[in-house]
């Protein structure tokens, strides 16, 4: 058992590849069922779109896009990519 200092979770898009810090979590006794991926509209016209991903029990995301994406789907595939990767690095299961 420990404390994450840092997690890099990096997505390959079509458009880009963008990494993401996350500092501080603890993930130990997570499960997969705790986290989901949320698309929300934060941005300006052509590109709103951008995932974040919540931890339940909590109001703020653990990480999110910084990259804005032009659509819905295409932001919740890159979110979800997000979120795999963030599991396998930690074992999530």
């Amino acid at each position: 058992m420990g404390q994450l200092t840092n997690l890099t979770v990096c997505v390959q898009s079509q458009a880009a590849s963008a990494c993401h810090i996350i500092d501080f979590m603890n993930f130990v006794y997570d499960k997969q069922t705790d986290f989901s991926v949320v698309i929300k509209n934060r941005g300006k016209p052509p590109n709103p779109w951008r995932w974040e991903i919540y931890r339940a029990g909590h109001s703020r995301a653990v990480a999110q896009s910084s990259e804005f994406f032009s659509t819905m789907s295409a932001a919740k595939k890159a979110g979800d990519r997000a979120l795999a990767e963030l599991f396998e690095k930690h074992l999530i299961s």
